[in-house]
């Protein structure tokens, strides 16, 4: 998967772009919110020349676009959300994955993180944070059961649904607690929840 984490970059652009483009400027509301959900934000496709294409195309900065005199609607929002099946992977391979969980080594799991990555890089996601990945990740199971993805494709599990967040003046959105739903078992994804205290 390390071979797509531009094109996720260059999704995860397009949509922020899209985004900026479709909200209205706030006007006189007290306090703007925005919660986005993405649900694979990659698609199907891998790299090559749609990647490029796509990163050439949304390479602006976050910052530059809500610069824009006709747009920047996020640069209003007092706290924005973004929550969904980012589709980022773990750059290990996956036995080496499977051997740390059961070692509970989440931290070096997170290390090698490919949004976090991403992000300390300045490629995707400027201005978000997230909680501590202090949990198991959340991807891929077989239904119904604690087993990591038994099937012939084999999945690398991780963490591929996310919550960041944001907020202009920075210090009134506390996150309280972020974590996997492990009890829910019907998919082979386990939800992740965010509990946030919110300053107005």
């Amino acid at each position: 998967h390390q071979h797509k984490v531009e094109s996720r970059n260059s999704d995860w652009r397009r949509i922020e772009d899209q985004l900026e483009k479709t909200l209205q400027s706030p006007g006189k509301r007290p306090i703007q919110r925005a919660i986005y959900t993405t649900h694979g934000v990659v698609g199907a496709g891998g790299g090559g020349k749609r990647s490029r294409r796509v990163a050439d195309e949304y390479s602006a900065s976050v910052e530059d676009r809500q610069r824009r005199e006709d747009g920047g609607s996020l640069a209003f929002a007092d706290f924005v959300v973004w929550l969904g099946d980012l589709n980022y992977r773990i750059d290990m391979a996956r036995r080496e994955v499977v051997e740390s969980i059961a070692e509970n080594k989440v931290e070096e799991l997170a290390s090698r993180d490919q949004l976090r990555k991403a992000q300390t890089e300045g490629r995707v996601a400027r201005g978000y944070r997230e909680g501590e990945l202090s949990f198991k990740p959340t991807y891929k199971y077989d239904p119904a059961s604690d087993v990591y993805d038994s099937s012939v494709k084999a999945r690398v599990p991780a963490w591929t649904d996310r919550i960041l967040f944001k907020s202009r003046r920075g210090d009134d959105l506390r996150l309280v607690s972020y974590a996997a739903c492990d009890d829910v078992k019907s998919s082979d994804h386990r939800p992740v929840m965010a509990y946030f205290e919110a300053s107005t």
